[in-house]
Order: C-alpha cells, then structure tokens, then sequence
C-alpha cells in the first residue's frame, strides 16, 4: 500500500509444477503493533486521499497496521 505493487500470473506448466503457488506478501519492516504506534489510521487514509489513493477500510486500526512503510 502506498507504493507500486507487481500482480504475478503463472502459466498452466508452472501450476502442474508448483502447486498453483506464488509469492506474496509485501516484506514488513516493522510489527504490526509498532505500525499502530506510528501511525493514525483515520490521518493516514486522509493523507492517501490527498496523493489520489483512495482506501476505503472497515478499521482504521487495520489500516495503520498496512502503512506503506511499515
């Protein structure tokens, strides 16, 4: 979130091979916890807004957890 992203397609031999499996995950830097200490859900998705991010969330709690550097 907040930075460029990849999406990954496999081709057909690759899921006979491995499963159907890929990576994911975007390598944390810091807890999730820490991300919360950090950072205001609320603030965060109003400075995204001001970037043309739009994030529409259920928890801004969950969304600090998710912060770009984080």
């Amino acid at each position: 979130m907040e930075t460029g992203s990849y999406l990954l397609v496999g081709t057909k031999k690759a899921e006979e091979e491995t499963f159907g499996s890929t990576c994911h995950g975007s390598g944390r830097t810091m807890s999730r916890n820490a991300a919360k200490r950090m950072w205001r859900g609320d603030q965060l998705q109003k400075d995204m807004e001001k970037r043309g991010i739009i994030v529409k969330t259920v928890s801004f709690s969950g969304l600090a957890e998710e912060a770009g550097l984080a």
